[in-house]
């Protein structure tokens, strides 16, 4: 592993603002800072995009701003209601369909795939037969589909039971979306996601923060740190990913108020920095190494 790895700009980082806010800078200055700062890709949400085509920018050319800057898209978000079989779930669909839409135009690497906020996952058959079903759509318009677990806000609160619906669902352009935080808050480790399968991974996002499980939602959404100002062992954790075979690129997604408040270039400097410095120490230790025997081949 290298220091070189791709960091990309998750599309809550550089908004200015908190969840479920309006940003607080246009998508097209975000752009240009998260570029400038150093970062590879950037991750956009619909609503994003289709407020900078009201102010006159169409999708088209939107592509080519973020082709010059040298940007690739590497995640859209987010798909919802995919497992339910009810007005919620055909909303999810229309929505999904959108991103795709989207995704044609601009490109995109994956798609983000979050649980309902309400209600438990349906039995384990019908999740992986609805996942699966997912990563077929997505497969059409060139995306894997990514599955992120999301302990204080979802119903699919841990990495062992992404990691058993993305098995279960057997798709090669499916499996879990590894956001630190929430590892660390689901009383995962390092150690937990070293032991997966190989390809289990398919997307990362970095943030910081104490190194105990939370309990509450509005930590989960206001208390994400840059990397290096937490408790979580990062290094460890992205030597870990790296064991399963994942080279894809590494999200950094911070939500905390003193990050929002900053101006936008500084921001994305402080992100693209932090994000550089934990992958850096994390390629110059060595890592762990593999026990005979161990399993990569079990999806």
């Amino acid at each position: 592993m290298t220091a070189d790895v791709c960091l990309t700009a998750c599309h809550f980082t550089l908004t200015g603002a908190a969840r479920l806010q309006p940003p607080r800078w246009p998508l097209k200055d975000r752009l240009t800072a998260a570029a400038q700062a150093g970062f590879g890709g950037v991750g956009l949400r619909p609503e994003d995009i289709l407020d900078c085509c009201r102010q006159g920018t169409s999708i088209s050319e939107l592509a080519r701003i973020i082709a010059d800057l040298g940007l690739e898209v590497h995640e859209l978000e987010s798909v919802h209601g995919w497992y339910l079989a009810s007005t919620a779930g055909r909303e999810g669909r229309r929505a999904e369909d959108e991103l795709y839409r989207l995704a044609d135009v601009l490109g995109g690497r994956h798609v983000t795939v979050v649980a309902e906020f309400e209600g438990p996952l349906p039995e384990l058959p019908r999740t992986a037969d609805r996942f699966r079903e997912l990563c077929t759509r997505a497969e059409r318009h060139g995306l894997i589909a990514a599955l992120e677990f999301v302990p204080q806000l979802t119903a699919l609160k841990d990495l062992h039971t992404a990691t058993t619906v993305a098995a279960a669902a057997g798709s090669a352009n499916g499996g879990v979306l590894l956001d630190s935080w929430h590892l660390y808050h689901s009383g995962g480790t390092p150690d937990d996601v070293r032991a997966l399968p190989e390809g289990s991974i398919v997307a990362v996002q970095l943030n910081d923060g104490p190194a105990t499980v939370a309990s509450s939602r509005t930590a989960t959404t206001f208390e994400r740190e840059l990397p290096g100002q937490g408790s979580f062992d990062l290094t460890g954790l992205i030597r870990s990913v790296r064991e399963t075979g994942f080279d894809g690129p590494f999200g950094v997604e911070i939500f905390h108020p003193g990050f929002h408040a900053l101006p936008l270039q500084t921001a994305a400097d402080n992100a693209y920095q932090s994000a550089r410095s934990i992958v850096a120490a994390a390629a110059e230790s060595p890592a762990p190494v593999r026990e005979q025997g161990d399993d990569h081949d079990k999806r």
